[in-house]
């Protein structure tokens, strides 16, 4: 199978050197996505992703896996740095920052020294999300993230509190890094690569060890870049010490990234020797049910405690194996389930090796890792053929209609002048109708009087007091309910006339130039927390008084004016202030939407004129081209040649995919 791969592709290349002559000879531009496929496939990368919540025994994996011991296992949690680890001929560790410049380690103490401590946590930070709080919140907003932004993360974390924390004490921890991290977030590690003397296997092979994914199974934008790239990713979770079903991860499992990885996303059950066979067993059935998303034979149970004392045994004789189970003993980092298969095997160590081969099941996950990985190798090959394909089509379209055109020059040049006249035209009239379609969209959204934009903002102002109208009992907590929930439909109105704007466009777009161009709406969120209702509430509450007169005393009788709380009329000062403070928020809106129609019109109506030019630039160069028929006959069949030797390209790659194909179905 390897000597196939290896044949096929070598034929894939040629294809590709074959395909570069051409397009170099034709003064075609190659598309820079067709050069990046075949840069991979020349040098046979596999990149294999590895993610998992905290404590779940995601370095104890990898450095199983790789047969050394890479990342420092004694440490208690990685801040937020994606660790890329690859072959390398000597030992090296390049760190990249936020904003600060690199570092290179070559030196083996001080790559343990950096890697230690840029993975440990204080304790009283182990149990919140760093890697999302750093980029998230310190990175992108450069240690100064708005109160808004910090409340909302808080609240889309909540379901990351692994240890159970009062919501208290989980959102006074995360506040309280972020306080001591703001003015260090430019030396916040992100990316750290790894180059070691692997083993042979592991040459070509780049381990991703990830920050991993939240509770939302949402990933950071920087995980999600190495994702798309990613051949297959692993998540580990621990059989011990957390609960078998992780949110976290069946909701990633429910994205659009994890769709696009469905055939390369393995679940590791960490922890396995821990578990008699019956518990075992049951775990993994349990787990089977629970991810029935991955197909079974990609669920494998390890343990990779004992494939890493495998790992340090496979070198040594039995009296040393001997003497390593004494010392472990005696220094107290003694696994006694290693021990046990030691003794079950009677300190013999072909029997050991073999008990512990059994045990730590590591076997499965290079089987079906190289099983999947020569898969995606084939795969890589396929997509680089179809991505040529395509490009060789469109090229012998536009030699086709530069044939036709030249053709009809040399037969009829008034009938050719005629076509290219007809053709600007044309391209006039696309220009009128695009012009006035897009005055339509403005008019229909942004007038003044009549526009959507007003309409649709003052009706929800009218439904709101409308709805303020109908508050039994002046209670400030409804007031407040209803204040937000209109506050969020607000911003919900902006989102969507903004999508709706941008549709609108793309419809015209289509309609003449079969482009879709989609321009998402960045648009802030209404400013209006539950602390501002608060102090609104605060701040009237003074206010709220009214006045009225008692007598006092039998005989001589005394009138005095004393002051009492309106609870009627502190909810109507509430009620105006917040009011006052929705037609500002609305008045923002109506102004955004306005200034984002005018904006997403002018491009449209740029690239429709910038279509335009280009067409007509091209038919009128060609109309001046005075070149003699016999000159002008010659490029015809050049072109012809050209086509020819395309087509014959094509049917090779025709006859090769086949070939491939049999590999990846």
């Amino acid at each position: 199978m390897i000597t196939d791969y290896k044949q096929k592709r070598e034929s894939v290349l040629n294809v590709f050197s074959s395909y570069t002559d051409i397009f170099e000879h034709l003064n075609e531009l190659i598309p820079q996505n067709i050069t990046y496929q075949a840069e991979n496939i020349k040098n046979n990368k596999f990149i294999l992703m590895v993610a998992g919540e905290a404590k779940s025994g995601k370095s104890t994996f990898i450095n199983a896996y790789l047969g050394k011991e890479v990342l420092p296992m004694d440490v208690k949690q990685c801040t937020s740095a994606i660790i890329e680890i690859e072959y390398g001929e000597t030992y090296e560790l390049i760190a990249e920052y936020a904003q600060a410049p690199k570092k290179r380690l070559i030196k083996e103490s001080e790559i343990i020294d950096f890697l230690t401590n840029h993975a440990a946590l204080k304790d009283e930070y182990r149990a919140i999300p760093v890697a999302a709080i750093n980029h998230e919140l310190l990175i992108k907003y450069n240690g100064n993230p708005p109160k808004r932004i910090v409340e909302d993360l808080i609240l889309g974390v909540k379901d990351d509190n692994l240890y159970n924390l009062s919501d208290n004490d989980y959102t006074k921890r995360i506040k309280n890094y972020i306080e001591e991290n703001r003015s260090g977030w430019k030396n916040i590690v992100t990316n750290i690569q790894i180059k070691w003397p692997l083993d042979q296997p592991f040459k070509g092979i780049t381990i991703i060890d990830s920050p991993g994914i939240n509770a939302i199974g949402r990933v950071g934008q920087i995980t999600e870049e190495y994702i798309e790239k990613a051949n297959a990713i692993i998540f580990v979770k621990s059989l011990s010490g957390q609960a078998l079903e992780s949110s976290a991860f069946k909701k990633f499992l429910q994205t659009k990234s994890a769709d696009k990885h469905k055939d390369t996303i393995y679940l590791v059950l960490t922890g396995a020797s821990d578990k008699s066979e019956l518990e075992l067993n049951k775990l993994l059935s349990e787990a089977k049910n629970i991810y029935s998303e991955i197909p079974q034979k990609r669920i494998i149970n390890v343990d990779s405690k004992l494939q890493l004392i495998l790992n340090l045994c496979a070198s040594k004789s039995e009296d040393d194996i001997d003497k390593y189970f004494d010392d472990a003993e005696k220094n107290g980092t003694l696994f006694p389930t290693a021990e046990r298969h030691w003794l079950k095997s009677k300190c013999r160590k072909e029997a050991f090796v073999e008990l512990m081969e059994q045990q730590s099941n590591f076997s499965r996950v290079n089987m079906a890792l190289e099983e999947f990985a020569r898969k995606a190798q084939y795969f890589a090959l396929q997509e680089l053929l179809l991505s040529i394909s395509k490009s060789y089509i469109k090229i012998i379209e536009k030699l086709k209609e530069n044939i036709d055109l030249n053709e009809l020059k040399i037969t009829d040049p008034k009938e050719l002048e005629r076509k290219i006249h007809q053709k600007n035209e044309e391209i006039s009239e696309i220009r009128r109708k695009m012009n006035e379609s897009i005055e339509i969209i403005i008019n229909d959204y942004s007038d003044s009087k009549t526009g959507k934009i007003i309409l649709e903002a003052n009706k929800s102002i009218d439904e709101y007091n409308s709805q303020l109208s109908k508050i039994s009992g002046k209670s400030m907590s409804e007031l407040e309910k209803l204040s937000f929930n209109r506050i969020d439909e607000l911003g919900n109105f902006k989102k969507t006339l903004g999508n709706e704007i941008i549709q609108k466009c793309n419809d015209e777009l289509i309609k003449i130039t079969a482009e879709n161009e989609i321009i998402h709406p960045s648009f802030m969120e209404p400013d209006f927390s539950q602390g501002d209702f608060l102090a609104l509430k605060n701040s009237t509450e003074g206010e709220a008084v009214t006045y009225r007169s008692i007598e006092e005393g039998a005989t001589f009788k005394k009138t005095r004016t004393v002051s009492e709380y309106s609870k009627d009329m502190h909810f109507e000062l509430v009620k105006d202030s917040i009011m006052k403070r929705l037609l500002i928020i609305k008045n923002d809106i109506i102004n955004d939407l306005q200034d984002y129609t005018i904006e997403v019109t002018k491009i449209y109506k740029m690239k429709l004129r910038e279509n335009a030019d280009e067409k007509k630039a091209e038919y009128d160069n060609l109309l001046e081209k005075k070149v003699e028929n016999d000159i002008i006959q010659k490029e015809i069949e050049a072109k012809k040649t050209s086509i020819e030797l395309l087509v014959q390209n094509l049917n090779i790659i025709t006859t090769l995919n086949g070939g491939i194909r049999s590999y990846v179905s």
